[in-house]
């Protein structure tokens, strides 16, 4: 369930609007965690991106959680596609990098 509500706040995120991208990404997980498996795939994937954009907010305590979630979603999902993971693992090269 991706709507243009996750696509825009992504989108808004990486042009520099981190405070509006992000809020628009934490709405929408809050719905999706609602209404989503909590490990699908799609759900981890879309907490990794939320993650992204929380720590690029200078949120990092916040990018740490939605990793740890993401990460719990994958080891209780193992094999899925690369495409749900790949933000996950931006977000922990990033995490490390500035630790």
């Amino acid at each position: 369930m991706v709507d243009d509500t996750q696509v825009r706040g992504e989108i808004i995120c990486a042009m520099g609007n981190r405070i509006e991208g992000l809020e628009r990404l934490e709405r929408v997980l809050k719905v999706r965690a609602s209404l989503e498996y909590a490990y699908h795939p799609a759900l981890a994937h879309a907490r990794s991106v939320t993650g992204l954009c929380a720590l690029a907010a200078g949120q990092r305590s916040r990018a740490v959680d939605l990793a740890t979630q993401a990460r719990e979603a994958f080891t209780a999902q193992p094999g899925v596609s690369d495409y749900f993971e790949l933000p996950l693992k931006e977000l922990d090269r990033r995490l490390q990098s500035k630790s």
